[in-house]
């Protein structure tokens, strides 16, 4: 049974790239590992991401560029899937990036498989990578979780729901994850895992 407001992302739904664009602010950043993790994701299927040769795991580029490059990176990698499925299988990327950076070793390799305590961290996770963006864990609980995502302009339907079933396929949990949309970059995210 879904809690009151969620429901099951629609990943099959259409998506305006350009409204989602728009919507991120001008100066937005995003670190450079995620756009790095693209590239080098785009590089295993043979293909070529437009832009620098490599990037700089924490230097701040773009958000925007960032936006289009995952689009690219979702269409040429999922050519079958609908965008929005594309975007979730890029998303599921993101934990294993962040967690084998130094930071992400830092800050989350004590926690081994321990999801609530990881989940607990929500906040230091997004702080360290984007701008702007924060997610607050709500309610953490042994098997479920409430975050809320305010200004991630990273296709928080979509993708950042592929961020936390990554999350889950990483550490060897099954879960799943509904939404509450709120606004383009904003929901918030009821999660289950066993």
């Amino acid at each position: 049974m879904s809690p009151e407001g969620f429901g099951p992302p629609d990943f099959g739904a259409p998506i305006d790239i350009e409204a989602h664009i728009e919507a991120a602010p001008e100066d937005g950043t995003l670190k450079g590992m995620y756009f790095e993790q693209l590239r080098k994701m785009m590089a295993e299927a043979g293909l070529i991401l437009p832009g620098p040769r490599s990037y700089l795991s924490f230097r701040d580029y773009p958000l925007r560029d960032y936006l289009r490059l995952s689009v690219a990176t979702a269409k040429h990698l999922h050519p079958d899937a609908p965008l929005r499925e594309g975007l979730r299988q890029v998303g599921r990327s993101s934990y294993r990036v962040l967690s084998s950076s130094l930071v992400g070793k830092v800050a989350f390799g004590v926690l081994g498989r321990d999801l609530q305590r990881i989940t607990k961290l929500v906040s230091k996770a997004y702080a360290l990578s984007v701008s702007p963006g924060r997610a607050t864990a709500l309610e953490v609980g042994d098997n479920h979780s409430f975050v809320r995502l305010d200004e991630v302009y990273t296709f928080a339907d979509c993708m950042q729901v592929g961020s936390f079933e990554g999350v889950f396929e990483m550490l060897g949990y099954e879960g799943r994850v509904q939404i509450k949309p709120i606004s383009l970059g904003s929901c918030e995210l009821y999660s289950r895992w066993q």
